[in-house]
């Protein structure tokens, strides 16, 4: 069922009428109509409603008739998708309207919220909304009462149906099936299987992608490369470093389905919130044609862990960067921070001066490292090192080994330990 304009009537300019040598004002009427589900009983319930009320306004004497203000086929809580709703209010309070009718609240609005806001500006305008089904008028003295227990009922209706349908998505997830008819990029969607398979015309953007971030190239270098090979992202935009990111996460690329990443947080904001374990999610494999093989996905996402999971010594996050040459590589020696790069201008010539400070001192953390070191000072730094281990590399390549050997044996160990362990208890 599409959403149909208005059905509007200009007022008629016979807006007095004469009772006896009486003359009076007439009330200027109209109705307000709505279905909320796309099926043919509904079709008929909205064609019903407005034959009704077009009816009842013409057949009484002190009414004149406004209009039928209809919203088809549009579901919701919230009043601010109803573009007839809204058209209607705008008229009332701008002096066309006197009198809504309406068949209950639950056709007026569905939270509480929005009845009692709407009715409330109404009510300072002078206009009055005649609820059919619970025979309330709200220009009534002790009404508003009334009207918030009814309001907060059909509010309660909206929650019961919206449980309902997370009911049946909840069903779907784990039988393993598709929530919600669209293709991520690099795939379309067959409708008649209910399936998605990749598209031939993307799906080289999406292996390029995962192929270079094997590699080590970041989200940003990805994104630019992209760009500048004139591909276009899954908006038809510019690449940036999120959509790239939001590709090498998507379990899809290799043929795997994960259910239930979001959950809406009411009813009423609609809002949907990550979810990151609050509520159940599903997870199939195998469901549908890969595009990467699982051995380039695995690689990525370790890659991914590394680069996400690089702790600092409070134990929070920090995060990776492969930005400048030595991002992500110095560490201050006294509380073990990252050295982030800093810049200014000289305003005689306009030279940028890069230099290199503790991160520490940005986020407030204590540490007496106030020394900072400009970039040719860490280039300069970096070539030192290099030629000494060049030149002892021998030495350095025992030391490390021996390090390796001492790890690999240390876990051997406790593996033989925990299999001694399991055999004693057992």
């Amino acid at each position: 069922m599409n959403n149909k304009n208005v059905e509007v009537i200009a007022p008629t300019s016979k807006t007095m009428c004469l009772k006896g040598n009486v003359k009076y004002k007439l009330i200027r009427t109209c109705a307000y109509c709505r279905v909320s589900t796309d099926n043919e009983d509904q079709k008929t319930s909205y064609d019903s409603q407005r034959i009704h009320y077009k009816n009842v306004i013409e057949e009484n004497p002190d009414w004149v008739f406004v209009g039928i203000y209809a919203d088809e086929g549009i579901t919701g809580t919230q009043t601010k998708n109803r573009e007839q709703f809204n058209q209607m209010i705008n008229d009332a309070l701008n002096g066309k309207i006197d009198l809504i009718l309406a068949k209950s609240i639950s056709r007026f609005a569905r939270n509480t919220v929005d009845t009692l806001n709407c009715v409330r500006l109404l009510r300072e305008h002078n206009v009055d909304v005649y609820f059919e089904k619970e025979n309330i008028h709200t220009l009534g003295l002790s009404n508003e009462l009334f009207l918030t227990l009814y309001s907060a009922f059909a509010q309660a209706e909206s929650e019961s149906i919206l449980e309902n349908v997370k009911s049946g998505v909840r069903m779907k997830m784990k039988r393993g099936e598709l929530v919600g008819k669209y293709a991520p990029f690099g795939y379309l969607y067959d409708k008649e299987k209910d399936i998605i398979y990749p598209d031939k015309s993307k799906k080289d953007i999406v292996t390029y992608i995962f192929e270079e971030y094997s590699k080590g190239v970041g989200f940003r270098t990805i994104a630019l490369n992209l760009n500048s090979l004139g591909m276009l992202s899954p908006s038809n935009l510019k690449w940036c470093h999120a959509s790239v990111r939001r590709i090498i996460t998507n379990e899809k690329y290799v043929g795997d389905l994960k259910t239930g990443k979001y959950y809406t947080e009411n009813v009423l904001t609609h809002k949907k919130k990550v979810n990151y374990g609050e509520k159940e999610q599903f997870f199939t494999s195998n469901h549908h044609e890969p595009i990467i093989s699982r051995e380039l996905w695995d690689k990525c996402q370790e890659i991914l862990t590394i680069r996400s999971k690089i702790m600092k010594p409070d134990g929070n996050r920090d995060k990776f960067s492969r930005k400048y040459p030595f991002s992500s590589k110095v560490f201050c020696g006294i509380c073990g921070e990252r050295f982030i790069r800093r810049s200014y201008k000289i305003r005689s010539n306009g030279k940028e001066v890069a230099y290199w400070v503790c991160r520490s001192h940005r986020n407030k953390i204590e540490c007496s490292n106030l020394i900072h070191y400009k970039q040719e000072q860490l280039e300069d730094i970096f070539v030192l090192a290099y030629n000494k281990l060049f030149q002892d590399s021998d030495k350095y390549i025992n030391s490390f080994m021996k390090k390796v050997n001492e790890v690999i044996n240390e876990k051997q160990d406790n593996l033989n330990h925990k299999k001694y362990k399991m055999k004693y208890l057992n």
